[in-house]
């Protein structure tokens, strides 16, 4: 019984650890005109998914118009000691934040009958 157990948990890590690696496309904006997607993960795999939800919003093509590394957030990370002494206590509390970054592409749909005069591919 136990070494099924085991077995089940490092099947589920496993597949867990598959989860982790793969990327995906988040739509951060998006209208007729074009959109923004945020890549999480794999940065091919995040592109692949990306091209595919750009394809399906602009059926006539679409343009990759800018790439950036976006603010987000921040994160902050804090650590508190306490000592205990015969005259009283004392704590230290440290912290550091840190900003929560994004890759971003933002893209334009083509316009039927234009072409684009510089940039990406289109689907």
């Amino acid at each position: 019984m136990m070494k099924r157990i085991g077995m089940l948990s490092v099947a589920l890590l496993g597949l867990s650890g598959c989860f982790l690696i793969q990327g995906r496309a988040e739509m951060v904006k998006r209208d007729q005109g074009g959109g923004i997607l945020a890549l999480k993960g794999d940065h091919d795999k995040a592109m692949k998914d990306a091209e595919r939800q750009m394809a399906s919003n602009c059926p006539g093509g679409y343009q990759i118009v800018g790439e950036e590394m976006a603010k987000v957030g921040e994160r902050t990370k804090g650590a508190e000691d306490t000592k205990y002494e015969k005259h009283g206590d004392s704590k230290e509390v440290e912290s550091t934040t840190e900003e929560v970054k994004e890759y971003r592409i933002t893209y334009a749909c083509k316009s039927a009958g234009a072409e684009p005069t510089s940039g990406g591919e289109g689907g």
